[in-house]
């Protein structure tokens, strides 16, 4: 887990974290059973990693269980968010084990590849992956539009929307008014060409050639290899910043300027961008592409992009959206997306859901005894 004032290495860390701080202020007692870091690692360094690592989680588990038998509270359960992929067979037997040691079983499917994996990794990763699904007492996912796919794979299983959320200290103070003096534009998250960056950084000089003043804030860690050219790229862009990963609270006040979040991600395993309402919850605009769980967090409070290649066209909009009525149509179309994140994406909307699918977990549990 990351440092609660620090930045988390990706989307699984920052959501996981944010779970176990709500968890633990309703009272609950959380035991982080993290995967061990891996980033930077040669191939055969990672294998290795894993290997110790899942060693590790089994015997944490083991002890946690017998912990269990010698009388701790009651009841107990194991909120498992898997990867999946190469992972898949060390994550089963975590599951088994989880399920034989009398723990309740929710497991949460995130990203958005699982389905598109199940579908073209052949018979034998389906058959790993239905044994995963067996194995969970009941199955969250952050994706509406995976809901009906996955009722399907897993059927009779109590099934339920868990979206990413964000927390109060991320909402407070936030407001949808910016100064149009500068058109300013924020991408915060992994920074690599797969998330957007490099077509953000040319919708970036679109803007320019439109003769506007622009600042393009990007906020986070550099994909391997990555980083040095984009610093060399940028040396002749001064109007983009390089700011390298940032805690929440410093990354707060370029949120609060920015009219938009720029989002032109085409990674594989998007989901729903923990950043994406991060940056809605501040007043931003989202721009974003049709990618993803995207559309069904942003809904109708910003801009879907077909084609994140049509940087002219994209430039365009964001300058309309940016000084149409002197900034106001910006305006509201930001208080939309504050009060959708109050309505979907926070502690007070998720916790109840959260909460129900322990109570099933943990009763479907006692009749496993």
């Amino acid at each position: 887990m990351a440092p609660a004032r620090g930045a988390a290495r990706g989307g699984y860390e920052s959501a996981n974290l944010r779970l176990s701080l709500l968890l633990r202020s309703c009272g609950a007692e959380v035991l982080p059973l993290a995967y061990p870091p891996t980033l930077g690692l040669g191939a055969v360094a990672k294998l290795l990693r894993y290997r110790k690592g899942f060693a590790g989680l089994r015997r944490d588990l083991a002890a946690e269980a017998g912990r269990g038998d010698e009388g701790a509270a009651s009841p107990r359960l194991v909120h498992f968010t898997p990867l999946f992929r190469q992972f898949a067979l060390q994550e089963l037997r975590l599951l088994r084990q989880a399920r034989a040691a009398g723990f309740g079983v929710v497991l949460d499917l995130r990203a958005g590849n699982k389905l598109r994996d199940h579908d073209r990794f052949g018979p034998a990763y389906r058959a790993l992956l239905a044994a995963c699904l067996r194995q969970a007492h009941v199955i969250a996912h952050e994706g509406q539009e995976q809901a009906a796919a996955w009722q399907r794979l897993a059927p009779g299983k109590p099934l339920a929307w868990l979206p990413n959320f964000v927390s109060t200290a991320e909402r407070e103070g936030a407001r949808p008014e910016r100064d149009a003096g500068v058109v300013r534009l924020v991408h915060l998250g992994t920074v690599s060409p797969a998330k957007g960056v490099d077509d953000a950084i040319a919708v970036a000089d679109a803007l320019v050639g439109l003769g506007l003043r622009v600042r393009f804030d990007v906020i986070g860690r550099a994909a391997p290899g990555y980083g040095a050219e984009l610093q060399t790229r940028c040396r002749t862009r001064p109007w983009v910043r390089l700011h390298g990963p940032m805690s929440p609270q410093a990354a707060r006040p370029l949120l609060d300027r920015a009219q938009v979040f720029l989002f032109l991600t085409r990674w594989r395993g998007e989901g729903q961008s923990n950043a994406l309402t991060e940056a809605m919850a501040r007043g931003c605009v989202p721009v974003v592409t049709r990618h993803g769980f995207n559309a069904s967090v942003v809904g109708d409070c910003g801009v879907l992009v077909g084609n994140r290649g049509d940087h002219g066209p994209i430039a365009a909009r964001i300058a309309r959206l940016i000084h149409q009525d002197g900034g106001r149509a910006r305006a509201v179309m930001a208080r939309r997306a504050i009060a959708r994140v109050e309505a979907r994406f926070t502690e007070a909307a998720v916790l109840p859901i959260l909460l129900d699918l322990y109570r099933q977990s943990t009763r479907a549990a006692e009749k496993d005894r």
